[in-house]
């Protein structure tokens, strides 16, 4: 993005006015005007940080609790350096609300992200004391501004499963039908074995273990 997407931020980057800092457990891009933007692992490691904005990239891919416990406690009101003035600290209608931000693509009903996506639609018609909002596309979107080609788009519809297309590339999410006896959590929960048998080893076979 720094050095092929954006002129801007190429140059600044080339005069040293955004600096970019790796290490094994994050990496954090530093700016100019003191703003910085860390990626974080989803592990117990990433506690203590502070952040304004969180963005959760494939967060169906998370655990809800790691979310709930790890992240979200990190949100805190932005601290303008304007808030410090006189006639502007004591005014709570000036302060900014840390924002989360869910990304993610489609896959099944049964998940958290699901469940989540559903409450925020319902949030941004009713709730008028916190702003809720979201945004969904699919591969139309990306043919319209050039991320994708027709090409690719009939290749893909091709080669790829009826599942895969409907839920990767139409944002579809996936579940039972209505009323259905059995709910596709509960058939997702059968397909993984806690105790799955192991055949023994040649070794294991010829000394009776």
């Amino acid at each position: 993005l720094i050095k092929k997407l954006s002129p801007i931020l190429k140059y600044l980057y080339e005069q040293g006015q955004i600096k970019i800092k790796a290490s094994k457990d994050e990496v954090e891009v530093e700016f100019f005007n003191g703003s910085t933007i860390k990626v974080l692992p989803a592990m117990d490691s990433s506690r203590g940080a502070r952040a304004t904005i969180l963005v959760y990239e494939e967060c169906r891919l998370l655990k809800k609790g790691d979310v709930d416990s790890i992240f979200e406690p990190m949100l805190h009101p932005r601290q303008s350096i304007f808030l410090q003035k006189e006639g502007y600290s004591s005014d709570k209608d000036y302060y900014e609300e840390g924002i989360s931000i869910y990304i993610t693509s489609a896959r099944y009903k049964a998940e958290w992200y699901f469940r989540l996506f559903k409450k925020v639609v319902v949030e941004s018609f009713v709730n008028r004391k916190v702003p809720y909002n979201f945004f969904a596309a699919d591969i139309y979107t990306s043919l319209k501004y050039g991320l994708k080609t027709e090409g690719e788009w009939a290749k893909i519809r091709k080669t790829s499963a009826e599942s895969d297309v409907r839920m990767e590339y139409l944002n579809e999410a996936m579940g039972e039908v209505e009323d259905a006896y059995f709910p596709l959590e509960l058939l997702k929960k059968c397909q993984r074995l806690h105790k799955a048998f192991r055949p023994p080893t040649d070794i294991e076979a010829t000394s009776n273990r």
